[in-house]
């Protein structure tokens, strides 16, 4: 999977024991939480990205796109 090296890097960081709230949870999130949270994410971002161009046409959207 592309999404091994980030999730591998929060590993590292122990960032995996806590919520994107901050809530700290006693074990590592799961790679398939992590990747379920990156794809909900990334499907929330698109769709307002898409509602933004509909509200503004011919208006410039600059998307920063990473890993």
């Amino acid at each position: 999977y592309v999404i091994s090296p980030s999730y591998e890097m929060h590993e590292r960081l122990g960032l995996l024991k806590y919520t994107v709230a901050g809530e700290k949870m006693d074990v590592d999130m799961s790679f398939r939480n992590f990747l379920s949270g990156r794809i909900l994410w990334d499907e929330g971002m698109a769709s307002a990205a898409y509602t933004w161009m509909l509200e503004n046409e011919g208006g410039i959207l600059v998307g920063l796109v990473g890993a």
